[in-house]
C-alpha cells in the first residue's frame, strides 16, 4: 500500500512540472492542476473529497483526544480496582459507578470538556504557533515505536498458526487496506508541503523515503504489536493504547505525548478546512470573523456527535480512506498523467492498461468496505 500510494505522488509532481515549465502556469495546490488539466468539475470533486478528508481527520482526532484525556484522568484518579500491569484483562472490570466516573465518562462528558480547550484555539485566524509546535510530534512517534518494541521484547511473539486467534490470511483484509489508504494519504497537500524544497529535483526521492519511513513505523507498531500480543487477537482495540491498564506508566507517558501531538495538529486541520472552504465559496481566505466562529462550531459539533455516538475510529478511517484513496490516489493522478502524456505525444497502451488496473484496485477497495462487516 505504501508503494501504491507513493507512485501517484510522482505523477502529481510530473503534472505540476508540466504546467509550470510548458504552460508557464503557477501551481499552488493539487486542485489547481485538476482545474487546469481535467476541468473545473473534476476540481470541485477533488475539493469535496479533500474537505471530507479534513473533517474526517478532525473527527478521528477528537475521538483520540477524548480517549487520551479520559485515560490520563483515570491514571491520576487512582482507580479503585487495580488493573493488570501490562495488558487489560477482560475479566477485571473496574468499578465505574462512583461519582468520579459519573462526571468523567469517555463518551458522555470528556468529549464535551474538550470544547473549552479546543474551540478557543481553533478560532485563531492564523495558527502559525501550532505549526511550530506540531514539529515536536516526531517525539511522540519515536516514543510510541520504542514503547511497542519494549512490549515486543517483554512478551515475545505469539504467532503460531495453530493458534486460532492468529491468521496469516483473513477475508476481512480490505479493512486494513482501507485504513492504510488513509494512513498514506497526503496527496491533496503534497505540493504545498514541498513547495519550499531546497532541491526540487529530489522531491520524488525524498517523498519516497518519507513513505518508506512511514511504512516501517506502521509495520513495527501495527504488525509487531499484533504478532506479540499475548492474549486473543480479537481483544486488540482500534486504539491499541486501550489495551493497557490506566495505571501503566509507559502507556500514560505515551497518552500524554499523543494528546499533545493531537492538540497541536487539530488547529491546523481546522485552519486548512476553513481555508479551502472559504476560498471555494468567497474566493478569498480572509472573511468575517463571524463566519470563522460559526464554521468552527459546526466542525466541533460534528466531532462531538461522532465522539458521543460512534467513537469507532477504525470504521471511520477505513471508509474515509477508501473514498480518498479512490479519488486522490488511484484515479485523479493517473488521469492527469494520461492527459499530460497525450498532450506531449507519449501515449502508451501498456500505461493505459496498468492505470485501468490500478483504478480498478481503488474501486474494489472502496466497494469492499461496504461488503465486509463493520467493527472488524
Amino acid at each position: 500500500m505504501g508503494g501504491l500510494a507513493f507512485f501517484p505522488t510522482t505523477l502529481i509532481y510530473k503534472a505540476a512540472h508540466y504546467l509550470e515549465s510548458t504552460l508557464k502556469v503557477p501551481v499552488v495546490e493539487f486542485q489547481d492542476i485538476c482545474s487546469r488539466i481535467l476541468g473545473p468539475k473534476v476540481a470541485v470533486v477533488a475539493l469535496l473529497v479533500s474537505l471530507l478528508n479534513l473533517i474526517g481527520a478532525m473527527v478521528v482526532y477528537w475521538i483520540l483526544m477524548s480517549t487520551m484525556l479520559y485515560q490520563i484522568g483515570c491514571f491520576i484518579y487512582e482507580n479503585k480496582y487495580p488493573a493488570p500491569g501490562n495488558i487489560t484483562d477482560p475479566s477485571v472490570i473496574p468499578d465505574e459507578t462512583g461519582l468520579f466516573f459519573k462526571y468523567w465518562n469517555e463518551m458522555l462528558t470528556v468529549p464535551f470538556y474538550l470544547v473549552f480547550l479546543v474551540l478557543p484555539v481553533i478560532c485563531i485566524k492564523k495558527p502559525t504557533f501550532f505549526t511550530k509546535l506540531s514539529s515536536f510530534g516526531i517525539v511522540s512517534i519515536i516514543f510510541m515505536v520504542i514503547f511497542v518494541i519494549t512490549k515486543i521484547m517483554t512478551w515475545g511473539f505469539h504467532v503460531k498458526e495453530t493458534n486460532l486467534d492468529f491468521k496469516l490470511v483473513n477475508i476481512h483484509f480490505p479493512s486494513l487496506t482501507g485504513t492504510l489508504s488513509m494512513g498514506f494519504f497526503i496527496h491533496n497537500c503534497i505540493l504545498g508541503m514541498t513547495v519550499h524544497h531546497s532541491r526540487p529535483q529530489y522531491k520524488a526521492r525524498d517523498t519516497g523515503i518519507a513513505f518508506l519511513m512511514t511504512a516501517i513505523s506502521y509495520a513495527i507498531v501495527g504488525g509487531g504489536y499484533y504478532a506479540a500480543f499475548p492474549n486473543s487477537k480479537d481483544l486488540i482495540a482500534d486504539n491499541f493504547l486501550k489495551n493497557f491498564s490506566n495505571r501503566e506508566v509507559l502507556a500514560f507517558v505515551a497518552r500524554c505525548l499523543l494528546l499533545f501531538q493531537l492538540y497541536t495538529v487539530f488547529p491546523l486541520l481546522a485552519y486548512l478546512f476553513r481555508m479551502q472552504l472559504f476560498y471555494a465559496i468567497f474566493g478569498k481566505v480572509e472573511v468575517s470573523y463571524h463566519f470563522v466562529v460559526i464554521l468552527n462550531a459546526l466542525c466541533v459539533g460534528t466531532c462531538l456527535i461522532f465522539a458521543a455516538l460512534y467513537p469507532r475510529i477504525g470504521d471511520i478511517l477505513r471508509i474515509l480512506g477508501s473514498i480518498c484513496g479512490l479519488v486522490y490516489v488511484f484515479t485523479l493522478p493517473l488521469l492527469l498523467d494520461l492527459v499530460v502524456s497525450a498532450r506531449t505525444g507519449r501515449k502508451s497502451h501498456l500505461r493505459n492498461a496498468v492505470y485501468v488496473f490500478l483504478i480498478g484496485l481503488g474501486l474494489a477497495n472502496f466497494i469492499a468496505q461496504f461488503i465486509i462487516p463493520l467493527h472488524v
